[in-house]
């Protein structure tokens, strides 16, 4: 199985709500092909630098997945169908990026970044 990242930009006007049923259908159009999700980033609004079609800004999200690589085809080809998004793009991403997703091991405490010693302005 191949890691991949998925960047959805679906349309603006749909709701909270919709947006989050439209990321557990995808989720199930994933899981149907054998592939499993492994992180999906929170979902925000924002505007496009120019506009796109009859759109001007989107609901743009993370998905990161595992597929076997002859799974893409068909999934992009559903993700085609589907009227809420607007853009998909996919790519492939190595074990080091995942690791990045992913986080450090639960084992392995993050330093502490070095206090500012007292009585002397933190540096900018």
């Amino acid at each position: 199985m191949k890691t991949y990242q998925a960047l959805f930009i679906f349309l603006a006007s749909l709701t909270e709500e919709r947006v989050a049923a439209v990321l557990e259908t995808i989720r199930g159009e994933i899981v149907k092909l054998k592939g499993d999700v492994v992180k999906v980033l929170p979902v925000e609004k924002r505007m496009f630098a120019r506009r796109l079609g009859k759109q001007d800004a989107g609901h743009y999200t993370k998905l990161f997945f595992r597929i076997e690589p002859a799974g893409i085809a068909p999934l992009q080809a559903r993700f085609r169908l589907m009227d809420d998004i607007f853009r998909v793009q996919i790519v492939s991403i190595g074990a080091e990026d995942l690791r990045k997703i992913e986080g450090p091991p639960t084992s392995a405490a993050r330093p502490e970044p070095p206090a500012a010693p007292q009585g002397e302005p933190a540096r900018g």
